[in-house]
């Protein structure tokens, strides 16, 4: 029942807002919410960000399995040399210490890596979520200035989905469409560097697989 409800109530919503009585006042806009997130610069810097985190993070994680592997390496040699028969009681209680030592500090270490890698990745999608959040943010100010400086009293993200992944929105003549307004506001900051990559596209149609789903 509650998948259904994702389903139907989205496009529910905007038929209402569609075919309402105050439709006929309504200066109603688009955007193309996927296109624009993709080709906003700041995307691109927020993504490289979060690529130097996490190659932080598999740097530490792998010292720590180097570290692991010596330790391995220490614990079974100090293994054999408990075996040897020939040595004194007193150096088989020390030699067994050793033993007991190493597997401490092992089992130490897998506990210290189990925890820094569930920790690490918990930090890296919270720290996914407040860029993005805030990209979206961005983007939405902007979209906002936009739409109450040309008097539209709704704007639709063409881009969006329902729940089971179908358009909400299914036909749009685009003639009032503020997707590249948007994008060259936003982009208006961008270093020279990245400026050819975060032009528009050209048309709405021609989104990317990464956007603001």
């Amino acid at each position: 029942m509650t998948k259904l409800l994702c389903r139907v109530v989205p496009g529910l919503l905007l038929l209402s807002l569609l075919t309402g009585p105050a439709f006929a006042q309504q200066k109603i806009g688009t955007v193309d919410m996927k296109r624009i997130f993709e080709h906003y610069w700041k995307r691109k810097a927020a993504e490289d960000q979060l690529q130097h985190v996490k190659d932080d993070m598999d740097k530490e994680e792998r010292n720590m399995r180097d570290e692991f592997k010596q330790v391995k390496t220490d614990y079974d040699a100090a293994v054999e040399a408990a075996k040897d028969q020939n040595i004194s009681p007193e150096e088989r209680d020390k030699r067994a210490k050793a033993v007991d030592d190493k597997l401490k500090q092992m089992k130490d270490l897998d506990q210290s890596f189990t925890e820094y890698h569930r920790n690490a990745q918990s930090r890296l999608v919270e720290q996914t979520k407040r860029m993005r959040s805030k990209l979206i943010d961005e983007i939405r100010t902007v979209t906002n200035g936009k739409a109450k400086a040309a008097g539209y009293s709704l704007v639709i993200d063409t881009a969006a989905q329902s729940g089971d992944e179908t358009p909400i929105v299914l036909y749009t003549d685009n003639l009032n469409d503020l997707t590249d307004a948007v994008l060259l506001e936003l982009n208006r900051s961008a270093p020279v560097a990245t400026t050819t990559d975060a032009k528009p596209s050209g048309g709405t149609n021609q989104t990317s697989p990464v956007g603001s789903k």
